[in-house]
């Protein structure tokens, strides 16, 4: 696997492993403030969901390239 080719195959694992990461752990607020949506998450937590999406995607590309 070449240099242009591996990073493509992990940004598309790390793109497909954010959209699985994104929905966990997300809680509504109790109480609604105006101005936010309904389905707005009381804390998104992006930073810790970027870390762990890059390091499943890390594993995710050594498998492949492994393979």
């Amino acid at each position: 696997m070449g240099i242009f080719s591996g990073l493509v195959v992990y940004f598309l694992a790390w793109w497909t492993v954010l959209f699985t990461v994104l929905p966990q752990n997300v809680r509504q607020p109790d109480d609604i403030k105006p101005g936010f949506g309904t389905g707005a998450p009381e804390n998104a937590n992006l930073k810790q969901k970027f870390l762990l999406t890059t390091f499943i995607s890390a594993i995710i590309w050594l498998i492949i390239y492994a393979l």
